[in-house]
């Protein structure tokens, strides 16, 4: 059976896109109408964003926008940066990137709509540009899938480029200081499209980077068939010194980023699928650890379950306490049934423990089509996180910027962690009881024939699950030194659907 069409927002192979003129802008100060910022980095207590606009209301010429704020978000210095050929520069959410760099300054990727071509921007300190260099490679006849990471020497190049035979193949470029390239190397293990989404560094002289290669070709107007994900160790020539293969459909996730922690060992995030409905693939976040052989360690996943290509998390910051924190888009349905979606930050540890969960609504509430997406964050000196991106309304781009504590909180005085695992309720008529509960079971009585229970944190961990096939009724069994707090019953039905019950245990 053929599967959704959704797992193309692994590719992007489509050409960047010109973005619409509109006058509606957010943070105070910028200049430049139209902005969309696709990532925020946290710099010495400096905020940096990064992006594309409009150049103003009058010409209407696209280029990149890079711009300082302070820890309130006031407009330091921006910079705008026009293509000298006159096509438009772009970025976008899954490519596109700023980084620092260990000489104070910054480096950053982005493309151009027409000549296809990625370049590699270098700025200092202040912004101002130092060079600009354009990757044309005549090889390839697509190429703009670019993203970087700053190594001994010069920056890893990384992402998909097209082949003459129109291939998509996943390639890492090694460059030195000033952007030439010193080697490149391609990286595939099907005929059919492979992407290469996201890169770190274990060592100086040892990287890993994630894939997803899709098993069956595309077709016009229909949907591909399974994709699985790869994971690749390299040395510091491009050559592999491991790899890990997931079967189709992992449970692990197709993988979207990977996180290298100190000890040689890294996390991988993935979307697992879950079901297929009609013709969309339904998935849920995961994340996954593997330790330094790559055997797995532990894996889980979390949050709602949700269409392929919805935004999920998009950036993983390791943070000064130890902790990653990831940054995305949450979707939330309200009372109208109606999903709009929200940013989303989610917290947790390198052994895998889930500390907190947020998401915010975009800043213009009045609005019910805005929906926000944070693409980066970072951690100021005081130890509060800053995160960026846009909000949407339509085709109108707005610049949108939050600033929170460490345990997620915009205030001291209300801050819930928000039910990631919770999702729409189907069927009405379930009873839970007692609840709050303050023995080891509680009872369950359901209105139709249940297919299953499941009890889970607030942050989407599953806890335990009972399968109860043609029962109405169902004692569930508590865990043992279960702590108090809020926990999510989740009850699937024989016919299909699904009800939901806070459980208060005491």
């Amino acid at each position: 059976m053929k599967k959704s069409i959704a797992i193309l927002a692994f590719f992007y192979f489509a050409v960047p896109g010109i973005k619409s003129q509109s006058e509606w802008n957010f943070l105070p100060g910028l200049s430049y109408p139209q902005a969309q910022i696709t990532d925020m980095i946290v710099d010495d207590d400096n905020i940096i964003v990064y992006g594309d606009a409009f150049n103003n209301a009058i010409e209407w010429k696209q280029g990149l926008l890079i711009a300082k704020l302070d820890t309130i978000g006031t407009v330091l210095k921006e910079v705008f940066l026009l293509d000298s050929l006159g096509d438009k520069f772009a970025v976008d959410d899954l490519w596109g990137k700023i980084i620092p760099t260990s000489d104070g300054g910054y480096a950053a990727t982005a493309a151009t709509v027409s000549r296809e071509s990625a370049f590699l921007i270098k700025l200092d300190h202040d912004l101002d540009v130092e060079f600009i260099r354009e990757y044309p490679d005549t090889v390839n006849l697509s190429n703009f899938f670019y993203n970087l990471r700053e190594v001994s020497g010069g920056y890893l190049l990384f992402g998909q480029v097209q082949l003459p035979n129109y291939q998509l193949v996943c390639f890492v470029k090694r460059t030195d200081q000033a952007g030439d390239i010193l080697w490149e190397r391609l990286y595939t293990n099907t005929n059919f499209p492979n992407n290469l989404l996201d890169l770190d560094v274990l060592n100086d002289s040892t990287f890993v980077f994630v894939t997803v290669e899709l098993l069956e070709p595309l077709v016009t107007g229909g949907m591909p068939e399974d994709g699985r994900s790869g994971i690749y160790k390299i040395d510091g020539q491009g050559n592999v010194l491991a790899y890990y293969q997931t079967q189709a459909a992992p449970d692990i996730g197709y993988m979207r980023k990977v996180v290298a922690l100190e000890d040689g060992s890294f996390i991988t995030y993935g979307l697992a699928r879950k079901d297929i409905y009609i013709n969309t693939e339904l998935v849920q976040p995961t994340l996954t650890r593997f330790d330094s052989t790559m055997t797995i360690q532990w894996s889980y996943s979390f949050g709602r379950i949700t269409s392929l290509g919805g935004k999920h998390l998009l950036d993983f910051e390791r943070l000064p306490d130890g902790n990653i924190l990831g940054s995305g888009q949450f979707g939330v349905k309200n009372s109208e049934g109606l999903t709009r979606g929200q940013g989303w930050l989610y917290k947790f540890s390198p052994a895998g423990d889930s500390i907190w969960g947020r998401h915010f609504p975009p800043p213009f509430p009045d609005i019910e089509s805005v929906t926000g997406t944070l693409f980066g964050s970072g951690v100021l000196s005081s130890g509060r996180i800053m995160a960026g991106g846009y909000a949407r309304e339509g085709s109108n781009y707005l610049c949108w910027i939050v600033k929170i504590d460490n345990n997620g909180c915009m205030d001291t005085l209300f801050c819930q962690t928000s039910a990631l695992h919770e999702a729409p309720e189907t069927k009405a008529g379930l009873r839970v009881y007692p609840n709050p509960a303050t023995q080891t079971q509680v009872r369950i009585e359901a209105p139709e024939k249940i297919a299953s229970v499941e009890l889970s944190d607030l942050s989407g961990r599953l806890l335990t699950s009972y399968p109860a096939p043609g029962s109405t009724g169902v004692t569930l069994q508590l865990p043992a030194l279960l702590p108090a707090g809020v926990y999510i019953i989740t009850v699937r039905y024989v016919r299909g659907g699904v009800s939901h019950r806070r459980l208060f245990v005491e």
